[in-house]
């Protein structure tokens, strides 16, 4: 193997690495307000959240498992997690709309790390790496849709 593909292996594995830890986090924080939503949008909304963190857990296992199969240890403790992370976590209670401002902007810094850490699998041929990258974007996109098409009015109703 030679050292451009051996830095970009170890560059991908960094950036899968900060996808893991940021979905993670994301898919706690999606959690948290599954469980704590209120407001004359609740069932909708607890619905919404517990839908956007199933699907972010199942792309996670599959990132987690292409760490491996690369070839490294997975990082899978909330200290490594909290360390990697760019995506903070929410402690105090937010009303609804801040909630979904909140996964919105979380569904922004994973979409960046994927954009990144594609270019750098397409640069080395790595088409595997490429191939589950490219699938959780399209469920990035789709998450991320779905929050910012709640209208104005509907976010205002929601507070």
């Amino acid at each position: 193997m030679d050292k451009n593909r051996i830095e970009g292996k170890l560059e991908i594995v960094k950036g899968l690495s900060g996808i893991l830890a940021d979905s993670y986090v994301l898919g706690l924080k999606t959690q948290n307000f599954h469980w704590n939503v209120k407001g004359k949008s609740f069932y909708h909304l607890h619905q919404l959240f517990e839908d956007q963190y199933t699907s972010l857990f199942e792309h996670i296992d599959v990132i987690a498992e292409r760490i491996s199969a690369l070839g490294y240890r997975v990082p899978g403790s909330l200290k490594e997690f909290t360390r990697l992370a760019s995506i903070m976590e929410t402690e105090s209670e937010l009303n609804s709309h801040e909630m979904i401002k909140e996964l919105e902007m979380g569904y922004q810094k994973v979409k960046s790390k994927l954009y990144e850490t594609i270019k750098i699998s397409e640069a080395i041929d790595d088409y595997t790496t490429t191939d589950v990258l490219s699938s959780f974007m399209s469920t990035i996109d789709k998450n991320q849709w779905v929050l910012s098409s709640i209208s104005y009015d509907d976010k205002r109703e929601v507070l």
